[in-house]
């Protein structure tokens, strides 16, 4: 099983990072962390995440706290499109869809 991740996360990440970050150093890189540990769990189990048909028929999210991470499986390849604060409005969050044979 291989894990990669779409723009979109990575961003998100970066974000999450910063915002915290300008706070508590400590606390942004604990929480960053912790959601990286969830990227393992999602390895190791990709269908422990919830079906996101709402989103997408092939989407599954997990949540971590106060975040949500968004995922899906693919010929044996998971790929994080999103993780994303619980408040967000998702129908306004950009959706793309990179090609999960292509590793990000």
């Amino acid at each position: 099983m291989k894990l990669s991740y779409a723009r979109g996360a990575q961003a998100d990440l970066d974000e999450i990072w910063t915002y915290l970050a300008e706070r508590n150093p400590r606390k942004a890189d604990q929480t960053i962390d912790s959601i990286t540990d969830r990227f393992l769990m999602i390895l190791d189990n990709p269908s422990i995440g919830r079906a996101r048909t709402d989103l997408n028929v092939h989407y599954r999210s997990l949540s971590i706290g106060e975040y949500t991470i968004f995922y899906r499986l693919h010929n044996q390849h998971i790929q994080i499109f999103h993780v994303l604060h619980n408040s967000r409005d998702l129908s306004q969050i950009v959706w793309i869809d990179d090609d999960p044979s292509q590793p990000s």
